[in-house]
């Protein structure tokens, strides 16, 4: 897609036309048009020429001189033609560029880019590159056949989470196994020098047979290694080497009009914009629901639009910070600018969105500045250790973790497997990494205020020096619209906002409308919580969700259970007149306040307490009370010693009715004592039907 100052009348130019060679012409004249012409039948005719280049096109991107032995092993007739007969263009010494600017001289430039600036860019975004670092023997291919008729670009069945499985059943097919959340912590050097296994987090060993074969990145895999080996070579290399850019991506879910069908929507846009065309490629934007419906809700779109993104001006900000939030306000606002020109409602039918930025990927996928590679992918290297020691390409990206072959002799990969997907009402980046090696990962779930009161001192607790926990995760429900009619903006849950000020990361909080939503589970099931803790949640936990923290779902409730389970279990309290009540945390289950109870502390109920403070009062030593008792989970006492509830002594404490707050002053004093009045939106206030039919409410 052209930006529509720089081409107002040529529109868009599809992949597989040959009236891109019209667009060549309006943009940099007719002998533009002609070399362009030229330069696709040069690579037509090579491509034909080498037919087992064309076969071979996977392998030409290796570097190491055992590739020759994997072509012949694998295609022996194809590999004996391509020997004999590729064209000297065709060389591997032979880069696109050459052959390029065989054909096509630099044209004036129209305002921004000529047409060798504009073939660069075409490599860049099709295969991360250059033209002077690309093989022509790759891209004659890929050049012949990107503007012929019928050309198409193909899109998985299932998303890019198909061919995660399919790379899975591979490995496990030819008796490889993959660990999932095995962050690697250093690798093993044995006694020869050589690789001799991997370090876990949690320090589990795997041994290695043969090698470990990182691919982390370049820096991350320095970070890895062996303190005191013979680095100095490859630490050279290291400094010498520049990241390239890192990304900003887009994820947006957007209400299909009723009047467009999906097939109707562009599934693949490149933007050639000034300014947003960086080493890692052009600014895209994607649609895989135009094609595929099995990867959202009915009537829903998922857009996902991204962009090169230097480093630099996101160094030294904080997550979260309003700094932070700024720069990621505005490189969203430019990405909208691209996607308002291919889809122009979507803006407007906007349901859900999330960005993510350099420190996104720095922060969750463990990138070196959130870089996927170095600039210069052409020109690899080999870390060597004792002259022995020898690691994978540091330009090859096949994405986290490490691995190696155990002690049976089995090919073993371990790693992380990251899905990065728009959700249907939440979005995940899996894996989160915890920068404090050996802490207990809690997720906190709840929403109004007197959960925040909860989380406030789980987050004070994880700061104190030897905690044995952080708080990786918050979970609320939706924000709500406010305003006359609910029409206004939603505002986030009490738990959404201190979670932001706390600098949660926007990846690592989760608003999902339901608890049940499988994108919401499977978010969850990749982060891995060894805890779950809830306080005035107001979502139902299924069996699914339950079953995936570690050492269970502790919910704090403030009352003596059995007694008084339900939503609201103080006012019901106070309106009884009780003396004593007190908290529980108790094991979650499907039944509503009924699981083992794992901890109780009594508290009193004074007679000019009402029940706002009194519930802020018990929520908070609720939480101290599982603060002092962590340790007891982690050890895994806490379901020990967890007792069951005594079903007949079980009480329910149901929401208030307006009725119910009504004070009616032919009842006793202590009675109308007992009605709990509250500043909170959470709960009804008193009122009082006046002499002049006005109702009158009472606040204290």
């Amino acid at each position: 897609m052209l930006p529509q100052e720089v081409l107002p009348t040529a529109g868009p130019a599809e992949i597989g036309s040959e009236l891109f060679a019209d667009v060549v012409a309006q943009l940099w004249g007719s002998a533009a048009k002609q070399e362009w012409l030229q330069l696709q039948q040069l690579c037509r005719e090579l491509a034909a020429a080498a037919a087992a280049a064309v076969a071979l096109h996977p392998v030409v991107v290796r570097y190491d001189p055992w590739v020759a032995l994997t072509a012949a092993a694998r295609h022996p007739l194809r590999f004996a033609k391509f020997i004999t007969s590729k064209p000297p263009l065709l060389a591997d010494n032979v880069m696109f560029s050459q052959l390029v600017g065989s054909v096509v001289r630099s044209q004036p430039r129209l305002q921004f880019i000529d047409v060798l600036q504009f073939i660069d860019v075409l490599c860049q975004g099709t295969c991360g590159a250059p033209a002077a670092a690309l093989p022509a023997a790759y891209m004659v291919r890929a050049f012949s056949q990107m503007y012929q008729p019928g050309t198409q670009l193909q899109w998985p069945q299932g998303g890019p989470l198909a061919i995660a499985d399919a790379l899975v059943r591979g490995l496990r097919k030819r008796g490889g196994r993959l660990l999932l959340n095995c962050h690697v912590q250093q690798v093993l050097q044995g006694p020869s020098g050589r690789a001799a296994g991997v370090v876990l987090r949690d320090g589990a060993v795997i041994r290695a047979k043969k090698a470990v074969v990182s691919n982390a990145s370049t820096w991350d895999t320095q970070k890895l290694l062996p303190k005191g080996a013979q680095l100095q070579q490859f630490e050279q290399q290291v400094a010498a080497t520049q990241p390239s850019d890192s990304f900003v991506h887009l994820h947006a879910v957007v209400d299909l009009p009723p009047d467009t069908h999906p097939s109707q929507l562009p599934v693949h846009s490149y933007f050639l914009s000034p300014g947003m065309v960086g080493d890692t490629g052009w600014p895209t934007l994607t649609i895989g629901t135009a094609v595929d419906d099995t990867l959202a809700p009915p009537g829903k779109q998922i857009l996902h639009a991204y962009m090169a993104e230097p480093y630099a001006p996101w160094s030294g900000l904080a997550r979260g910070s309003r700094q932070y939030q700024q720069l990621k306000q505005q490189r969203a606002e430019q990405l909208w600018s691209l996607i308002d020109q291919v889809v122009p409602w979507a803006r407007e039918r906007l349901d859900w969105q999330m960005v993510g930025t350099p420190l996104t990927h720095q922060h969750f996928r463990r990138r070196f500045m959130g870089a996927y590679g170095p600039k210069d992918v052409h020109n690899p290297f080999k870390i060597q250790i004792n002259s022995n020691y020898s690691s994978a390409r540091g330009a090859e990206e096949l994405g986290g973790g490490a691995g190696g072959a155990d002690q049976q002799q089995q090919q073993l990969i371990t790693g992380q497997c990251l899905r990065h997907q728009a959700r249907r009402a939440v979005a995940a980046h899996a894996a989160v990494d915890n920068a404090a090696a050996g802490k207990k990962r809690v997720m906190f779930m709840g929403t109004p205020e007197v959960a925040a009161i909860v989380l406030e001192e789980l987050l004070k607790a994880s700061q104190q020096e030897g905690c044995s926990f952080e708080v990786a995760a918050v979970v609320s429900q939706p924000g709500k619209p406010k305003g006359r009619g609910n029409k206004g903006l939603p505002t986030p849950s009490p738990v959404e906002q201190l979670a932001r000020q706390h600098n949660i990361p926007d990846d690592a909080i989760l608003c999902p409308k339901s608890a049940k939503e499988p994108a919401f589970l499977e978010a969850v099931t990749a982060m891995q919580p060894d805890l779950a803790v809830t306080a005035a949640y107001g979502n139902m936990l299924p069996t699914a969700f339950l079953n995936i923290p570690k050492h269970g779902v502790l919910n704090i409730h403030p009352s003596l259970l059995p007694q008084y389970r339900g939503a609201a279990p103080v006012q019901r309290a106070v309106q009884d007149g009780a003396a004593t009540t007190g908290v529980s945390v108790a094991f979650t289950v499907l039944k509503c306040d009924a699981g083992p109870i794992f901890l109780q502390e009594t508290a009193a109920v004074p007679e000019d307490e009402q029940a706002p403070e009194m519930l802020d009062r018990l929520f908070k030593q609720g939480a101290q009370l599982l603060v002092n008792n962590m340790e007891r989970v982690w050890s895994g006492e806490a379901k020990q010693v967890a007792s069951q509830q005594d079903e007949a002594q079980a009480t329910h404490a149901g929401k208030l009715t307006k009725e119910e707050s009504q004070l009616d002053f032919r009842q006793s004093a202590r009675v109308l004592h007992n009605k709990p009045p509250t500043k909170k939106a959470m709960e009804p206030k008193a009122f009082y039907n006046g002499l002049s039919g006005k109702q009158l409410f009472v606040s204290q």
